[in-house]
């Protein structure tokens, strides 16, 4: 099954629908000592076009995800591909795969009545090589955890060079009384103890990262594009 989806339906990614929510938690703490770049008109589709704005950059995707069931054994799948052109970000460029395994149960309880039950029997992951013309310099690493709410918890690792980030899902921010389940950003802290934090709320996409350091932008940036293009394979 290939997935073509409303933008509205699955990107917003709050507690009780397309809320106001214009920030996640640490996200104002490292802009206000870094510097903001927003992702702009990336779009809904499998291909297109965004913008990294103010930074002059301008950048492509191309993406996919789907689904196939056996006996109830359902594998999600995906993909993307990016690159960016222009500015202090030329020529950079990444390429990702994720999945998620599921075992779905529908059970007939009454004649008018059935509950179908899912089983998450291989996590989500995602991998991402990174590239600097035909160069590779990095990538990222990243899985889900069980968490014990209704979040969906994902940390992992991402690399450019000699930088290395640890990186944690977020899903609290300023006036959400609950977690979402699904990421509102990722928190990407350096071995430093520096940090970049993406937010991630419909079409509103921001990175806060720091001014300076080439390839720690350049880690922040690839792995922002990354995080909020992907299509999630548990959506499929």
């Amino acid at each position: 099954m290939t997935r073509e989806f409303s933008a509205l339906l699955v990107s917003c990614l709050t507690v009780a629908g397309c809320q106001s929510i214009t920030a996640v938690d640490g996200f104002d703490a490292v802009a206000a000592r870094g510097e903001v770049l927003r992702i702009d008109g990336a779009g809904w589709g499998r291909s297109g076009h965004f913008a990294i704005a103010p930074a002059g950059t301008a950048g492509t995707f191309q993406r996919s995800a789907k689904a196939t069931a056996v006996n109830g054994e359902k594998l999600a799948l995906g993909d993307l591909k990016v690159t960016l052109a222009g500015g202090e970000f030329d020529g950079l460029s990444a390429e990702c795969a994720h999945s998620r395994e599921t075992f779905e149960i529908t059970e007939q309880v009454s004649r008018g009545t059935t509950i179908q039950s899912s089983y998450l029997t291989g996590p989500y992951l995602l991998t991402c090589g990174f590239y600097r013309g035909e160069a590779a310099i990095g990538g990222i690493a990243m899985h889900e955890e069980v968490a014990n709410d209704v979040r969906t918890l994902r940390s992992g690792r991402v690399e450019v060079g000699e930088v290395r980030m640890r990186l944690t899902s977020l899903h609290s921010g300023p006036g959400l009384a609950l977690p979402t389940g699904e990421p509102l950003g990722y928190a990407m802290t350096y071995g430093s103890g520096d940090e970049a934090v993406l937010f991630v709320n419909g079409g509103d996409r921001r990175l806060a990262l720091p001014k300076n350091g080439r390839d720690e932008r350049a880690a922040a940036m690839l792995a922002g594009v990354a995080l909020s293009l992907v299509w999630d394979p548990g959506d499929s």
